[in-house]
């Protein structure tokens, strides 16, 4: 499914932009930039191997995850979404202040702008994508603690029938 979700990401920005080409949203540099900001972020959180854990887990039809794993992969997820916006916006405004230097050439404006903005976009894409998984991440908490809570009342009722029989 976080294919599907991929995919629809694709179809309606191919639609939005069907008057426009393709290329005016690609920026290889903008999106390096993007990237490369994110990876500090996640060395220096000591998450990195829990966001690539969170792709795993997420991804995996497997559910012999502990709940730990995949609340610290849930933590990752949501750190990221919120560090692809602060960098996407981080990136616009620094190049908005280049392009606001160079107002004396009208003709560069337009270009400028649209790089400036593509940073932004790329940024905002980045958290799109992660939104399924943290989706599918926190179903994966949700159907981890019934099992748990269904335990607890099993105990306290053995609690209860011992100290019933005790008293008896």
């Amino acid at each position: 499914m976080y294919f599907v979700s991929i995919i629809a990401i694709v179809f309606v920005t191919a639609i939005l932009t069907f008057s426009v080409s393709i290329q005016s949203f690609i920026d290889l540099p903008s999106l390096l930039l993007v990237l490369l900001l994110a990876v500090p972020i996640l060395i220096s959180s000591g998450l990195f191997r829990d966001f690539n854990n969170a792709f795993r887990i997420a991804l995996s039809k497997k559910e012999n995850n502990s709940l730990i794993e995949i609340k610290r992969a849930l933590e990752v997820i949501n750190m990221m979404i919120r560090a692809f916006l602060c960098i996407g916006l981080f990136l616009f405004l620094v190049s908005m202040i280049t392009v606001l230097h160079m107002l004396a050439t009208p003709e560069s404006l337009g270009p400028s702008l649209s790089v400036s903005l593509l940073c932004f976009i790329y940024g905002t894409a980045m958290a799109l994508l992660l939104l399924p998984i943290k989706a599918i991440l926190q179903v994966r908490i949700i159907e981890f603690m019934p099992e748990q809570e269904n335990e607890i009342p099993r105990e306290k009722e053995k609690d209860i029938q011992e100290e019933n029989a005790e008293t008896e």
